[in-house]
C-alpha cells in the first residue's frame, strides 16, 4: 500500500519530533482522504495575500477580495495586506527573486522515499526554483515559502515568528528533501525548459537554500526572512518523522479506528467535522538571535 506523506500530515501528528494528541478522524478525513476543504478567515487572508503576490494560493485556489465592512469599505486588515503586496513586489525586485505564475509558483513535487518504497513524499512550494541575492554569498538558488502573519513580533503561543528557534521546521526540511534529485518522470509537469535549466539530478545539499519570507498586517507592516539550513542531523530528524508517521497510519489501518476523535481547542479549530461531531471542543479557540543580516533593511534569522 502506497502512503503519501506531506509535511502537513507529519506536523499534525508530531511537533519537534514528539507525538502530540492528534485527532485520527481529522487526519483521515482532511489530510489522507481530502474529503473537506476547510478554511478560516485567517487562512483566507493568507490565500488572498498569495493570490496577490503569486497569482494563486495552495492548489491553485484564488481569493480576490475579503469580507467587507457593512458600508462596503475594505477592512483595515485587507488594506494592510494590499500594502504588503506592494512591499513584496519591491522586495522581489531588490533581491532578484523570480516570480513566474504557473511555472515556479505553487509547484507540487513528488518523491519516492529512499528508505521505504511504500512511501511517496509530496509537497507544494510557494516559489521554486528561484534565485535570491544575499550579501555574502551572492546569488543563490532557493526555495521560498511565503507566510502572512497577524504580527511577526507576537510571542503568544508555543511557536512564534519572533523567535526562529521555537519553530517546527518540518516543512523546510521536507522541501529540501523533495527538491534534491528530482525525478522528472514522476514530476512530468516540471520537465520544461525554464525549470530543467535550473534543476539537475546533480544538485547537492549546498546548492539550494530554504527561506521563510514573512509579512504581517500589523500597523507596523513588518517583514522578516528566516533561513533554514539542512544538514545530516536535520535529515535524520526528518527521516525519523517520516517513518513514525507511516507507523501511526499503519496502526490505525490495522485497528480500524480512524473514527476515533480527540477533541481539543487546537484539533477542533480547523476541522470541518466540528458541527456533526458530538465530542467537539465546545469553547471557541482563541484565535531572537542577533547576527549580521544577509539582507539589507529587513529582519533576518538563520537556524
Amino acid at each position: 500500500m502506497e502512503i503519501k506523506i506531506s509535511q502537513s500530515l507529519i506536523k499534525k501528528m508530531f511537533v519537534h519530533g514528539e507525538p502530540i494528541d492528534y485527532c485520527p478522524a481529522y487526519i483521515k478525513t482532511h489530510l489522507i482522504d481530502h474529503m473537506y476543504d476547510f478554511s478560516t478567515l485567517a487562512m483566507d487572508k493568507g490565500t488572498f495575500f498569495e493570490s496577490l503576490c503569486l497569482g494563486s494560493g495552495f492548489e491553485g485556489k484564488t481569493i480576490t477580495d475579503l469580507p467587507r465592512k457593512k458600508n462596503g469599505y475594505k477592512t483595515m486588515d485587507q488594506s494592510r495586506i494590499e500594502m504588503q503586496h506592494l512591499r513584496f513586489n519591491a522586495f522581489v525586485q531588490k533581491f532578484g527573486i523570480s516570480i513566474i505564475p504557473g511555472t515556479n509558483t505553487q509547484v507540487r513535487i513528488y518523491k519516492h522515499f529512499s528508505e521505504d518504497k511504500d512511501i511517496l513524499l509530496e509537497g507544494d512550494m510557494d516559489i521554486f526554483p528561484t534565485t535570491i541575492m544575499t550579501k555574502t554569498r551572492g546569488m543563490v538558488t532557493a526555495i521560498i515559502d511565503l507566510k502572512l502573519s497577524a504580527d511577526i513580533n507576537s510571542q503568544f503561543g508555543m511557536f512564534s515568528w519572533a523567535y526562529a528557534g521555537s519553530l517546527d521546521i518540518t516543512q523546510a526540511l521536507m522541501y529540501y528533501e523533495l527538491c534534491q534529485d528530482i525525478d522528472f518522470d514522476l514530476n512530468k509537469e516540471m520537465n520544461n525548459g525554464r525549470i530543467a535549466d535550473i534543476i539537475s539530478p546533480e544538485w547537492k545539499m549546498n546548492n539550494i537554500t530554504f527561506f521563510y519570507l514573512i509579512f504581517d498586517y500589523s500597523p507596523q507592516l513588518n517583514q522578516k526572512i528566516i533561513e533554514v539550513k539542512y544538514d545530516a542531523g536535520k535529515k535524520r530528524d526528518l527521516y525519523e518523522a517520516i517513518r513514525k508517521t507511516k507507523e501511526e497510519i499503519c496502526l490505525h489501518e490495522q485497528r480500524h479506528d480512524w473514527e476515533k476523535v480527540t477533541p481539543s481547542a487546537e484539533n477542533c479549530s480547523q476541522c470541518s467535522l466540528q458541527l456533526e461531531c458530538a465530542y467537539r471542543f465546545q469553547k471557541e479557540a482563541v484565535a531572537v538571535n542577533n547576527e549580521e543580516s544577509e539582507f539589507e533593511d529587513i529582519n533576518y534569522e538563520c537556524i
